[in-house]
């Protein structure tokens, strides 16, 4: 196969032998949680920057410099990486192109940190930059992975990252439209506005990422089988993007009618996920470790997450 087609097909040249088609390189998912790692570096030097004014005001710019490193250049940056590793994996379908993937991971790496540096530094013209940046990097992820996520009848783990797609392409351009109006002051944003795309960022697209990709991977690495039909899981996956979906609109528009439901509905969803997580845990048949610390401590720090959103509907007007 020539670089060319290898490059077209998501395979690559000296496939180990036995490994699927569809599989990409190591070095694309590497690529991203490299860079996801130095994006974590980076958020604990920003918050040691910012840690005398988050208390007093957590809307200055050094507080929001260390968010927009932790959220964009450490999380967005790993979950699009898993993205592409997993979705070719679980649909059995190769990426629309492995040049797309690469392309992504630059664009997306490039903004994750002219964002914050923008900020950290007042130059408007790089957070500008870093809008379209993110905005051509979130469109190369949505036509990659849109081929690989068009198969059908993969089940709750297609579906969670299909949910998670749209919630990338939201949060991203909503982002987008932020930046903007640092340069343009185009709307006035009040807080609750910004804490409603942070609701679709967190939840609507890297949470319910983590949760698809968690109902595949707990089964294999816990050597886990639950017999009958498991319902949590599913239950997770179609509660989480309708209850972030009301939750982020009620807290947008100030409807506190319409951000009670999406916030009780989240909380079903995050419920269920932890529900599947317990009965994982009882049909396993690996002895606990290091790696179910892990996944206990991922699990309860997304019920935190709930709880703050939930009372961010009482604190914010």
């Amino acid at each position: 196969m020539s670089v060319i087609q290898a490059g077209r097909s998501g395979s690559w040249q000296d496939r180990p032998p036995g490994l699927p088609g569809a599989v990409p390189p190591p070095s694309v998912p590497l690529a991203f949680l490299a860079a996801a790692s130095a994006g974590l570096i980076a958020c604990g030097v920003a918050w040691i920057w910012a840690r005398s004014l988050a208390a007093s005001d957590p809307t200055t710019d050094p507080v929001v410099t260390a968010v927009h490193f932790g959220v964009l250049a450490t999380l967005a940056m790993g979950v699009i990486g898993a993205m592409h590793q997993f979705t070719p994996v679980i649909t059995g379908r190769p990426l629309r192109s492995i040049r797309l993937a690469r392309a992504t991971f630059v664009t997306w790496l490039a903004a994750s940190w002219l964002l914050p540096i923008g900020i950290a530094t007042e130059q408007v013209g790089i957070t500008a930059a870093s809008g379209a940046l993110a905005g051509v990097g979130i469109i190369l992820l949505v036509v990659n992975l849109s081929q690989p996520l068009s198969v059908k009848g993969k089940g709750v783990v297609v579906t969670a990252l299909r949910f998670s797609l749209v919630g990338a392409l939201l949060t991203t351009f909503l982002g987008i439209a932020f930046v903007g109006d640092r340069q343009g002051h185009w709307f006035h944003l009040a807080g609750h506005v910004e804490i409603a795309m942070a609701v679709i960022g967190l939840f609507g697209w890297l949470g319910i990422a983590y949760v698809g990709i968690a109902e595949k991977l707990w089964s294999m690495f816990m050597l886990a089988h639950i017999p009958g039909v498991h319902r949590a899981g599913l239950i997770a996956v179609w509660a989480i993007p309708p209850g972030a979906a009301l939750l982020a609109a009620g807290l947008a528009w100030n409807i506190l009618d319409l951000a009670l439901p999406g916030a009780l509905i989240l909380a079903v969803g995050l419920g269920a996920h932890l529900l599947s997580l317990y009965i994982h845990i009882r049909h396993r048949r690996r002895k606990a470790d290091l790696h179910l610390v892990f996944v206990m401590t991922s699990a309860l720090w997304l019920l935190v997450g709930v709880g703050l959103t939930i009372g961010s509907v009482f604190t914010l007007g």
